[in-house]
């Protein structure tokens, strides 16, 4: 059964795509703050509860997974361009220099 996921909102019953795993899984239940809600809006934090495929190997979840539309699956990148803003530095900071870069709950290694 597939369902129409709308924009910003995720109700039970919902099929999602769980990236970077590229696997199709089921809302099985939502909770806000311990309660049951019949749906989560984007920005809102919820609990969901999901029922994934029986050969997927739940340890390899991890913080940092998204949930998408599966219309509109997240893109994969393995590098980007960003501008950078420095409003109080102890030191100077140059062109290959090793950093970490921080995105919500994930963080790899990067450099300028």
């Amino acid at each position: 059964m597939t369902t129409k996921v709308e924009a910003g909102i995720i109700r039970e019953k919902d099929e999602l795509v769980l990236m970077p795993h590229n696997v199709l899984v089921q809302v099985k239940g939502l909770e806000k703050q311990g309660q049951k809600v019949t749906f989560g809006l984007a920005g809102t934090i919820v609990d969901v509860g999901l029922k994934m495929p029986s050969d997927f190997d739940t340890s390899s979840l991890k913080k940092g997974n998204v949930l998408c539309d599966p219309r509109y699956p997240m893109k994969l990148i393995s590098s980007f361009i960003a501008r950078v803003i420095i409003y109080d530095i102890l030191s100077p900071i140059s062109k290959g220099e090793a950093i970490v870069v921080h995105s919500y709950t994930s963080k790899m290694p990067g450099k300028i």
